[in-house]
């Protein structure tokens, strides 16, 4: 194993050398502590300058891979042992929860030595989960209430997809799809709350621009489709608030709120939190800046930490002029002036990476990259950088494919440890460059995982289960899913028995078009049946109507459609549950754990990537239901980023993802295709994929902010009166944004970095070839020891064309192997011969030569022996019970009892969607304990921090008004002999062998001495049986001593419906 050292030693220097700031009483000797920081290090000369700096404000530039977590860390250790401050007194925030984790794992490694501080005082959460305790704490304050919950990204895009619905018809927006208009309206509304910007400020300033002489046509058109936009915002707003939900820019906004207005609840924070260390600031927005400022003061420590050559996140409201002018927003108690301390020594990457990177950065506006350049660390050596030119995609991605098998399972540098699938990442600027190296991965056999859902949706194995998800319906939109299952390797229907089909189909709904058209023929060509018309589906149920059939492809279309029709009989099933019906009755799951082939565990865990994507989906109202989730999976078709965040798994494979999604990430080895545009005869770069220069121009687009409502105008483009000059700065920005991108993109790399190109993309009639990145890195060729690999001359027809061609044949050739002499007409046609012939082998062999043919009989006799054997073990297969966990819930107990369960679900469950029902079922049962215990409500911090289901306005007031109108409020609960109310009561009781575990809402006293058992239910009625859980409450409560013999016991279900309880009385 090579370890590299992460801090490089160096002597101690005398006290007060060191950077203005830092305390002059204190010697730059690193204590336990500190060096357990910094794993087991001493600190470097700029490492000390951050960690001993005094109080007051500070901020860092660190730059990529200089340990800044360490840093972080080793500055709480030192203020907490040089300066008097106790752990409970710092706050630390981040963007990340894996990010909070690795800075507490640090903290809490570097206090446990000596072990006089516990680590649980130390606060460190993520930007939104801080914000997100202040609204729950104060939320009312601001008229938040406490059990708001969090909308996921999927249910914002839901909610304005039903406000649309409601809003008069646009004038100058162009409706073009449903898709477009949600789009636009959540990035209007997400950058109205990250720069805490109004609505009514907007349309002011598109009034102004449709009342200026100066404004163009453009100007005027997009000024009065954003008023239009404004209006779509204003009723997503109330649809959060009459929903009594908000999303993630509220939780912030709100927090502002909270602090700015009322000056109790801030001074309790700024007192509580005298030191507060900031994450990755760069990708912090005004709205987290204004709570930021909201909890310093100036004569406090604030360490701010970040890097403007890595703010990428423009496009998500982030704005790097908070880093840039953190001195102007946390000035010093004497209002002197304090510059940047530098972090630029790089633990992660070779010298040449490095020295690329420096020299990519180097072309963005000094003023807006501060920080010195990267250095490399001496134990890094070198490492690689590779330039490679493709005639086209395909070309490209063999390349990539080919030296991912080559570097595999072979160390990059001496002593380094052997490259395994997951140190090699492919990140792409865009997602539409995702499917030929998928396509080619694929046919080497090499692991890969694509993380996010958007390229997940392009994987084989995932598409096989959506294409069986999509054929559920029997509309004719799902046609061509259903034709790509049947025409695939598990049921191989003939294309002519397809057609056939189609035919059928067809026939159906002309004769449907007439009846429509009173049997008006003309008229009748011009009507379309819709969604009401036959689909191919539909067939599937008249087979033996259908003429020309053959016998195997009536048998295959006829067990098809039975497995279909099962399938269809469950779309009832909680959509979890159904998918997972899905993977099964397809056989994907089987058929890769059963697969030898080495990409297998990637595409399983492919697999198991989707289905977290199905658990995570929540609608706006009601259960999840497939037609919901469909839409869900149209809109990240579409989208360039996912919309939920992603993390790559443990799983050993190649990484594909975006350049976005890699931030904070590393690896042995980074690829980076498509860095391509094209020119036009001018000579200038255009249609570019990496950069990616298309510009969200806010004079033209109707979905930005005007830059004069920003706080942050004063460092963007302005407008002084002509359009072109103002365009051209935009461009400008986007292409210096883009260089940050690829300036990340760079640095993920450790040993071996390869960029490469290509002439030819997708199918287009206009070539590619290197975009400016490429030729800026080529041009560094010869001075920076970067590697040509491949040089490829611009090919005069494309490549790509010709290859789909090929492979783009109608009929389709008739199964693989048509090249075999021996199957001129196919294996596949080969195989159904065998079927219906016994001697068509026979015949075949004949045509072998004498030793081929020996050859032959003998495969077939194993193949035969191996069926035989396979018969007889399934002939005396006999069922098997599952046996059921030594341990099962209450609920599992009764659903077994009453059949509503079966025991293979306890053997392998399903991950548990919470409903709706579920959600506010928890919810109501814990604000009434609080209530029945008399205590304030303090929910887990979950419940804002994390998406939650969406219900009607009102519903958890209202229920529990019924709660409080039933009369149990102010009833006595009974007690423990300890005293403790018997509400929320655990039990365990031994029941047939087995420990069942439960909990019983509230216990109540009775008049007489006896016991009224209650369960609170929130869904709907029912008719309670005599073995429910009631029946078992009663009999655990019998088992633990709290009921005893003669003492009156009474059993309710109180249905918080405003109806009369159902009661029944009970002797034990």
């Amino acid at each position: 194993m090579h370890v590299v050292q992460v801090q490089a030693a160096v002597p101690a220097v005398a006290s007060g050398t060191g950077a203005a700031g830092v305390s002059s009483d204190v010697g730059r000797v690193a204590s336990e502590r500190i060096r357990a920081a910094l794993k087991g290090h001493d600190p470097t000369d700029e490492q000390w300058d951050a960690i001993a700096y005094g109080r007051g404000p500070s901020y860092l530039i660190a730059g990529a891979g200089s340990g800044k977590t360490a840093v972080m860390a080793a500055r709480i250790v030192w203020l907490i042992e040089n300066q008097g401050y106790a752990p409970t007194q710092i706050l630390g925030l981040t963007f990340t929860n894996k990010a909070a984790e690795e800075l507490q794992e640090r903290v809490r490694t570097a206090l446990t030595v000596g072990g006089e501080h516990r680590v649980d005082d130390i606060t460190v959460q993520t930007y939104n989960a801080f914000a997100a305790g202040i609204v729950r704490d104060h939320g009312l304050l601001v008229d938040v209430e406490p059990q708001a919950g969090l909308l996921s990204d999927a249910q914002q895009w839901q909610l304005v997809l039903n406000c649309i619905d409601d809003l008069p018809p646009f004038d100058a927006i162009e409706l073009r799809t449903p898709g477009s208009i949600v789009r636009s309206t959540l990035a209007l509304a997400s950058s109205l709350s990250d720069h805490i910007v109004s609505t009514s400020s907007v349309m002011a300033a598109d009034e102004r621009t449709l009342s200026s002489q100066d404004a163009t046509r453009d100007m005027r058109e997009t000024a009065a489709r954003r008023k239009e936009l404004c209006a779509a915002v204003d009723a997503y707003v109330k649809a959060k608030h009459d929903f009594e939900r908000i999303d993630f820019g509220d939780q912030v906004i709100k927090a502002v709120a909270v602090l700015e207005d009322h000056q109790h609840v801030q001074e309790s924070y700024v007192e509580r939190y005298p030191i507060v260390l900031l994450d990755e600031y760069q990708d912090t927005n005004v709205a987290q800046r204004r709570m930021l400022q909201a909890l310093t003061r100036g004569g406090d420590s604030v360490t701010a930490v970040g890097d403007a050559r890595q703010a990428i996140f423009a496009w998500r409201g982030a704005t790097m002029y908070n880093l840039i002018g953190f001195p102007d927003h946390f000035p010093k108690q004497d209002r002197s002036g304090y510059g940047w301390i530098s972090l630029s020594e790089n633990f992660r990457s070779g010298g040449r990476v490095l020295d690329v990177a420096n020299r990519v950065a180097a072309g963005i506006d000094e003023e807006r990259r501060p920080g010195a350049p990267l250095k490399a660390h001496p134990g890094n050596g070198d490492g690689a950088v590779s330039l490679g030119m493709f005639t086209d995609e395909r070309a490209e991605a063999e390349f990539l494919a080919s030296e991912c098998e080559r570097l595999h399972g072979k160390p990059t540098a001496e002593g380094r440890d052997p490259v395994s699938w997951k140190d090699m990442a492919v990140l792409v600027r865009r997602r539409a460059t995702m499917d030929p190296i998928q396509e080619i991965f694929k046919a080497h056999d090499i692991p890969l995982e694509v993380v996010g859902l958007s390229g997940l949706l392009n994987t084989p194995e995932v598409v096989e289960i959506v294409a069986w998800l999509r054929s559920l319906e029997s509309k004719p939109v799902a046609n061509r899913w259903l034709a790509r299952l049947l025409l695939g390797p598990r049921w191989r229907i003939h294309y002519k028995d397809l057609a056939l089909c189609a035919r059928w189909a067809s026939n159906q709904n002309w004769e449907l078009r007439l009846r429509l058209a009173s049997g008006d023929s003309e008229r009748a060509r011009d009507l379309a049946p819709g969604d009401v018309g036959f689909s191919l589906s539909e067939t599937l149920d008249h087979v033996d109507e259908i003429e020309g059939l053959g016998p195997e492809g009536r048998a295959r279309l006829e067990s098809f459609n039975e497995r279909l029709s099962n399938l269809r009989h469950k779309t009832h099933l909680p959509l979890l549950e159904l998918v997972e019906e899905v993977i099964r009755t397809s056989g994907v799951r089987d058929a890769l754990e059963s697969s030898p082939a080495r990409s297998a565990p990637a595409a399983l865990q492919n697999v198991a990537n989707f289905v977290d994507h199905v658990a995570a989906f929540a609608p706006i109202e009601g259960e999840a239901t497939l037609r919901s989730f469909l839409s869900y999976l149209d809109a990240a078709e579409v989208a360039e980023e996912t919309l939920e965040s992603a993390q790559p798994a443990e799983q050993n494979s190649v990484k594909l993802m975006t350049v976005h999604s890699a931030k904070g990430l590393e690896f042995e080895a980074v690829f980076l295709p498509s860095v391509a545009a094209s020119k036009n005869k001018k000579g200038a770069h255009v249609y570019s994929v990496f950069p990616n220069t298309r510009s969200s121009n806010p004079l033209r687009s109707y979905d930005a902010l005007p830059y004069e409502v920003r706080e942050d105008r004063g460092h963007l483009p302005r407008w002084k009166g002509k359009a072109s000059d103002f365009e051209n700065q935009v461009k400008e920005r986007t292409l210096e944004d883009e260089r940050r991108l690829f300036y990340v993109a760079l640095t993920r790399a450790k040993q071996r970095l390869y960029v490469t190109s290509a002439w030819w993309y997708g199918r287009g009639d206009l070539p590619k070839g290197p975009s400016e990145f490429f030729d800026e890195l080529r041009a560094m060729a010869d001075e920076q020891s970067i590697d040509i690999v491949h040089d490829a001359e611009l090919p005069e027809d494309n490549p790509v064309v010709s290859a789909l061609e090929g492979r783009r044949e109608w009929p389709p050739v008739p199964r693989a192997g048509t090249d075999d002499e021996l199957f001129v007409e196919g294996w596949g046609t080969a195989a159904d011969n065998a079927v219906a012939d016994a001697d068509y082998t026979k015949e075949l062999i004949v045509q072998l030569d004498p030793s081929q043919a020996v050859e032959a009989q003998r495969l077939i006799d194993e193949r035969d022996q191996e069926l035989a054997l396979i018969a007889r073990a399934d002939a005396e297969r006999r069922p098997v019970r599952a046996e059921l966990p030594d341990i099962l819930s209450a609920t599992a107990h009764v659903a077994l009892e009453a059949g509503r369960l079966e025991p293979w679900q306890l053997i392998r469950p399903l991950p548990d969607r919470p409903t709706t029902a579920r959600r506010l079922g928890t919810e109501v049962h814990r604000l009434i304990e609080e209530r029945a215990r008399g205590i304030s409500p303090y929910p887990e911090e979950s419940e804002l921090d994390e998406p939650g289901e969406v219900t009607g306005p009102n519903f958890m007031s209202t229920t529990l008004g019924h709660w409080a109108a039933s009369g149990y409020a102010e009833r006595e609960l009974a007690t423990l002999p300890s005293g403790e109310p018997m509400v929320e009561l655990p039990f365990t009781l031994r029941l047939d062998g087995r420990i069942v575990r439960g909990r019983i809402d509230a216990v109540y006293s009775t008049d007489g001495g006896g016991l009224e058992i209650v369960d609170f239910k929130t869904g709907k009625r029912f008719e309670p049986g005599e073995a429910d859980q009631l029946d078992l409450y009663a009999r655990a409560m019998v088992a633990s001593g709290l009921i005893t013999d003669g003492m009156p016991v009474k059993l309710t279900y109180l249905f918080l419906d405003g109806g009369e309880p159902v009661s029944r009385s009970w002797r034990p």
